[in-house]
């Protein structure tokens, strides 16, 4: 894993024809619709989705996916002393440990998966905003504190193959507003 800050998350996304605008990220050529699914309560929920989440890009050990964290403050100082402890802790496998201010965001290889899906887990338990950038970037995932979770893709092709393997969670399609 690679701990990153802003401006190298937004080199590397820009390689995979995303951009950075403020603290969201656009898919070039993006259709003007959202999968939207429901965050759920139980812990237990949140981790089977994260990993359903971080399976929709594959299974390839030499892929790359990025997760950057955009909002951590929401709630409350415990909150967020707590998730960001758990979180850099995650994070500090070489004994480097770069708090969210410094570095908020990741880069995993598909070998990291595990630790993909704990850290995850975290931003859905503590109600955190965050991107998921995949291997492939034909879609983006945003987590967000109102309990929802936007998907943005590239195609209706992409999106099709999405709202199937996103199934069980009951997903649905809402227009973009403001295109």
């Amino acid at each position: 894993m690679r701990v990153v800050d802003d401006q190298s998350f937004e080199r590397w996304v820009r390689l995979r024809d995303v951009d950075m605008v403020g603290r969201k990220l656009k898919l070039q050529g993006e259709i003007p619709e959202f999968v939207v699914l429901e965050i759920p309560d139980s812990a237990q929920q949140q981790m089977v989705l994260s990993g359903d989440l971080f399976a929709l890009g594959g299974f390839d050990d030499d892929l790359e996916e990025g997760l950057w964290i955009t909002l951590w403050d929401v709630w409350n100082s415990w909150n967020q002393q707590l998730g960001e402890e758990i979180v850099t802790r995650l994070r500090s496998d070489d004994g480097v440990r770069l708090t969210l201010e410094q570095a908020s965001a990741q880069i995993l290889r598909g070998t990291e998966r595990t630790l993909a899906v704990a850290i995850l887990c975290q931003i859905l338990y503590f109600g955190w905003d965050a991107w998921l950038v995949p291997n492939g970037s034909q879609y983006l995932v945003e987590c967000s504190h109102d309990g929802l979770i936007w998907i943005t893709c590239r195609s209706t092709e992409t999106q099709a193959v999405l709202l199937k393997a996103l199934s069980a969670w009951n997903p649905v399609k809402k227009p973009m507003l403001g295109i």
